[in-house]
């Protein structure tokens, strides 16, 4: 084996080994849920097609993107998914193989610039074990960056070769891996610049040129066409950042000083690590920026070709996460440096090549060696959840992100809890999630609070619902429900009013969680209940006119539970409800052929106790008979529907002194005591027994 490919191993193994430890890693809140995991389209391959003609396929419906077209990433999870299920380490490995492929195209690139084999290898290692690729490896979602800079360098190498429409192809792959892609005609005239001069001088004459970089132009307009056709959006926020352009240059030069400093101090966590808004160009972070700037000028001016090249690769890749022209989400982060860090090889051979050889000989591998180290170390940071919020934290403490993170985080390990049976401890953890929510929505800018509070909603949902499963009579579930009603409450009106994201699927939940909640409090023993019952039926509303739901069941209940709680301050209005509601639930079953016997007997039980003009005897016959009959229909909800039977039979017996009515109150009673009931049922069943015993 020649020298040249036993290097070229060496440089892969090296970026493989150097980064297995992320195949430990797991899944991440951190968009790996909405990308990945909930991701059902790429559950199966289907027309692989789809995944570049359809936003949607993207990410899960609950958080659609419209802003992120990466196909070619989804497509790849989708193959994964195919052949090793959804697991986090075979993603990983794949992540960690196309990190390999990049370091060793790198060294052939080199190679092609004219570097010595031993220091192409030495440039290449530099990328291959630099921490800043630790975000871009270890992260799932970060794979469209490393499909993206494998097709980058492979266009350029392909270009360097002449083979200029396989270089388009390589450069189409690219872009729709990611679309920092577009540098890439740049870049192709910056190497025929520094090392091919007589083509530019042709000009327009040279069919080379034509082939490579005026093509790629034209490529890349047609892409960014079909990503505004497919509904993909440039930017991801409405503004730039610190509200103007001026502002964003400003920050954008403190960004660059940072990412010199991370190139060259790798030390200590990076994630998260944004740079503040910088508010005057004297400021000391702008100044370090621009003197970056200014030097990485003097290189383009002074240095040789390939330090030249370096240079302006490293300056031409950071402009399309430079937050100048396309407003992004974050000003700068570890990923955005994949690609740049590329440049810096180039430039870094030359300092490498002019060092004695004795020297080279002991600092390189050292060199390489440490930042191996300092790479392994990192990786820890993403090894989970816990993990990675630590990492954020000693960055930034007062992370508003990280803060909700950590709700999130918190609010997973109750529910799981809650599910495998551990009370005490999905209850504490619920109660550590509310608070960290609580603190979150306390400091988060308002149009970022409807999705946590859509998150504290859930969490406070299930907390009710279990509580009500297993202790009703503690009355927790009614405070819980009660918090989970004013939290969707609040997320359900952002909606309304366009903070946050506005996202159907998310908003019909809400909506129909509201109903659910508003059926569920609307009883006396809530002072708003009034309000309740409004929020329902508004809720209702909205599914009804929004998504086409048949609202007249649900909006049966509320108004039973309306004419329920005013039975007795407004007994007329009462009996008008109660009749609007058996005519819906006539017209329910009219047009479902569905059971709502339960309901009916509801209305017709407590239309009959109405306070004027006095019991109804016939009416709490016809109720007795209704509760006995959804007894039989729904068997899980049986004891309850018997209870009431019998409460309708007692009343019969206590006031019109009706035996066969006692006879069927003791039958009932005495089959519900061999029958395994609630604390709530048992106190009910004692006092019936009481009122079926006076003569």
């Amino acid at each position: 084996m020649s020298r040249r490919r036993t290097l070229l191993l060496l440089v892969g193994l090296a970026a493989f080994l150097g980064h297995l430890r992320a195949g430990e890693g797991r899944f991440l809140w951190y968009d790996d849920s909405r990308f990945v995991v909930a991701n059902q389209q790429i559950d199966h391959l289907g027309n692989p097609l789809r995944f570049f003609t359809d936003l949607s396929t993207t990410a899960s419906a609950e958080h659609p993107t419209d802003n992120i077209y990466r196909p070619l990433r989804t497509l790849t999870f989708a193959l994964i998914h195919a052949a090793f299920g959804k697991r986090p380490k075979p993603f990983h490995i794949v992540s960690i193989l196309l990190h390999a492929a990049c370091a060793m195209l790198l060294m052939l690139l080199l190679l092609q610039a004219g570097v010595v084999e031993w220091a192409a290898a030495a440039g290449a290692g530099l990328f291959a074990l630099h921490p800043a690729t630790v975000e871009t490896t270890a992260w799932i979602c970060s794979l469209g960056d490393l499909l993206c800079g494998v097709f980058v360098l492979l266009a350029m190498l392909l270009y360097a070769r002449d083979h200029g429409w396989a270089a388009l192809a390589a450069l189409a792959l690219a872009l729709f891996s990611k679309e920092h892609a577009v540098v890439v005609p740049g870049l192709w005239l910056a190497w025929d610049f520094f090392f091919r001069r007589d083509r530019l001088r042709r000009g327009l004459r040279s069919a080379a040129l034509w082939r490579g970089a005026v093509a790629g132009l034209l490529l890349v307009v047609a892409f960014l066409f079909w990503r505004a056709h497919v509904g993909a959006a440039m930017r991801q926020v409405p503004e730039p950042l610190g509200g103007s352009h001026l502002a964003a240059v400003r920050t954008m030069l403190a960004g660059l000083g940072w990412y010199a400093a991370t190139i060259l101090f790798p030390f200590g966590p990076t994630f998260d690590a944004r740079v503040p808004v910088q508010e005057s160009f004297l400021a000391a972070p702008v100044l370090a920026g621009l003197l970056v700037l200014v030097l990485l000028c003097a290189g383009l001016r002074f240095g040789t070709r390939r330090s030249r090249l370096g240079c302006a690769w490293f300056l031409m890749a950071l402009v399309p996460v430079s937050n100048v022209i396309v407003p992004l989400k974050v000003p700068t982060a570890d990923r955005f440096l994949y690609l740049p860090l590329m440049g810096i090889s180039f430039a870094a051979v030359e300092g490498v090549v002019r060092l004695p050889v004795r020297v080279a000989r002991t600092a390189v591998p050292a060199l390489l060696v440490l930042l191996g180290a300092l790479t392994i170390v990192r990786i820890g940071d993403w090894r989970d959840d816990a993990s990675l919020i630590a990492a954020g934290k000693r960055v930034r403490p007062r992370s508003t992100m990280l803060l909700w993170a950590e709700a999130s985080l918190a609010n997973s390990r109750a529910l799981d809890a809650l599910e495998a049976g551990d009370a005490a401890m999905g209850v504490a953890y619920g109660t550590q999630a509310e608070g960290l929510y609580l603190k979150y929505l306390k400091n988060a800018p308002l149009d970022e609070r409807t999705q946590a509070l859509v998150e504290l909603g859930d969490l406070d949902f299930e907390l009710g619902r279990w509580s009500l499963a297993h202790e009703a009579a503690s009355g927790r579930y009614r405070k819980a429900y009660r918090a989970a009603m004013n939290n969707y409450n609040q997320a359900w009106e952002n909606m309304r009013h366009g903070l946050g994201r506005v996202i159907d699927r998310e908003l019909r939940h809400v909506g129909e969680r509201l109903v659910r909640l508003s059926i569920a409090l609307a009883t006396p023993a809530n002072p708003n209940v009034g309000k309740t019952i409004k929020v329902g039926l508004e809720a209702l509303h909205l599914l009804e006119t929004r998504y086409g739901v048949d609202p007249t069941l649900d909006r049966a209940r509320l108004r039973l539970c309306d004419s329920i709680v005013v039975r007795t301050s407004h007994p007329a209005a009462a009996r008008k409800g109660f009749d609007a509601v058996l005519a819906m639930l006539a017209e329910v079953d009219r047009a479902r052929g569905g059971w709502t016997t339960y309901l009916r007997a509801q209305a017709v039980f407590y239309r009959a106790i109405l306070p004027e003009p006095g019991l109804d005897k016939y009416g709490l016959a016809k109720a007795a008979g209704l509760y006995r009959q959804a007894a039989r229909e729904n068997p899980a909800g049986a004891n309850g529907y018997l209870l009431q039977a019998a409460q309708a039979a007692a009343l019969l017996w206590e006031r019109f002194h009706i035996q066969r009515w006692r006879e069927e109150a003791e039958r009932t009673l005495a089959y519900l005591e061999s029958r395994r009931l609630t604390e709530n049922q048992q106190l009910k069943l004692k006092d019936l027994r009481r009122k079926v015993a006076r003569e």
